[in-house]
């Protein structure tokens, strides 16, 4: 097996522009997932109790998911030097320049991820403690699957209070209802003045296709800003060429920008030995909240570069610009 990532801004309109297109890597999850689908017992295929264990759709990528380096979560959004005070009230994800430049975009301290490895089994390892004084389900999300987490559309805010910082340092991507973010700086009294600001409509939690771990489904549906669609190609019988594309909103990209940017992600395929030992057997239905699904990592690509970083734009601010990603992830079974 091998695969391919390409990445697009404005893919399908007259202003395309391949900003990245490169190898990933399958790691040995992924051999595992299809050795449990070969080695399936033919006798219980007809026992109507366990028949739906038999579907093939147990055994196939069902999610993507995006992250960084696992130094990434102490930093940006996540850290509290980057949420002002005034931002525990009303929602806002408060990013701090250096200086009282008239024009920035957010440039976010950057880590590049480890070389990936086929003993790999989350996008990244985060030390432990790395998240001291975070409290939530986002803490324990991130450490186990080492990805950017959706708890500020998820989580049980509590406006004002610990619980709500938690979730905003937690983060990653903005509420169906739209995010602000501002882009400020402390003057010589310590005080926020104003550079840019604007609102990060969501894409995927306005599609309802992320969970609250940050997993991002698959989708019957052909357009790729409401999940990760499936296809495949007419050389599939020679090639086994089969397409996952999803599209990274705007608004999606701006704030994942500010949480420190993109550059890991995942195919993901769900892990039924640890449901069934659990109890859990199938059919098994994703829901943005309550998903409970456990999954394991088929392939990762990691970038040499943030590909959710923007430039400013003239003499506007580049977080007022951001345009849509389309990732197409090809992967090649034969």
């Amino acid at each position: 097996m091998r695969g391919y990532v390409e990445v697009y801004r404005d893919y399908g309109t007259p202003q395309q522009e391949l900003i990245e297109s490169s190898h990933n890597l399958i790691v040995d999850r992924g051999g595992e997932m299809i050795c449990d689908l070969m080695t399936l017992p033919l006798q219980g295929s007809g026992i109507s109790s366990a028949s739906s264990i038999y579907d093939a759709s147990n055994y196939t990528i069902q999610a993507v998911s995006f992250g960084k380096a696992a130094s990434g979560y102490f930093y940006n959004a996540h850290g509290t030097d980057l949420i002002a005070a005034s931002g525990l009230s009303n929602g806002k994800i408060h990013a701090l320049a250096l200086s009282s430049i008239t024009v920035s975009s957010f440039t976010p301290a950057l880590f590049l991820p480890d070389d990936p490895d086929p003993l790999d089994t989350k996008l990244a390892y985060i030390p432990s403690g790395a998240l001291v004084g975070i409290t939530g389900s986002g803490v324990s999300a991130i450490s186990e699957y080492g990805q950017n987490v959706n708890l500020l559309q998820y989580g049980t805010l509590t406006f004002g209070g610990v619980l709500f910082r938690a979730y905003i340092r937690a983060g990653s991507w903005p509420r169906a209802t739209g995010t602000d973010v501002r882009l400020s700086y402390l003057n010589s009294v310590n005080n926020e003045v104003l550079i840019a600001s604007a609102t990060a409509n969501a894409g995927f939690n306005e599609t309802s296709s992320m969970d609250w771990r940050g997993f991002v489904r698959t989708t019957s549906s052909t357009n790729s800003a409401s999940g990760l669609v499936v296809s495949s190609t007419n050389s599939f019988s020679s090639t086994g060429e089969i397409i996952y594309q999803v599209k990274i909103a705007s608004g999606d990209a701006l704030v994942a920008n500010h949480y420190g940017g993109i550059t890991q992600m995942g195919l993901w395929g769900m892990d039924i030995k640890s449901m069934l030992a659990a109890g859990r057997t199938p059919p098994y239905n994703f829901h943005p909240y309550t998903n409970v699904l456990d999954y394991r990592l088929f392939s990762k690509k990691t970038f040499n570069k943030n590909i959710v970083a923007i430039n400013d734009s003239g003499g506007a601010a580049g977080m007022l610009n951001y345009s849509d990603l389309t990732i197409i992830w090809r992967i090649f079974f034969l």
